[in-house]
């Protein structure tokens, strides 16, 4: 594996950052609607921990155990997506 210099890596991870809080703030708008839903009283509050705990359980731990390195290349080679 190539070795990068300390600013590439810096770089790396700063892009890794930016990246994941994009795409986190995707699933939390996702997640949001689900709160819209049950504020209308059209979701039981059961309903809406269910919501809650898939979110945590899925989106949000699959984008936190991406490497680093992995989330900066999706970044550079498709800078307009952020969809899996």
């Amino acid at each position: 594996m190539q070795e990068y210099t300390k600013n590439v890596k810096r770089k790396i991870r700063e892009l890794a950052g930016l990246l994941y809080e994009r795409e986190l703030n995707e699933e939390i708008i996702k997640l949001d609607e689900h709160f819209e839903v049950w504020r209308k009283g059209e979701l039981s509050p059961f309903d809406l921990a269910e919501k809650i705990h898939h979110f945590h359980q899925h989106p949000a731990r699959e984008l936190y155990a991406l490497p680093v390195t992995t989330m900066a290349l999706k970044m550079y080679w498709w800078p307009g997506t952020t969809s899996r």
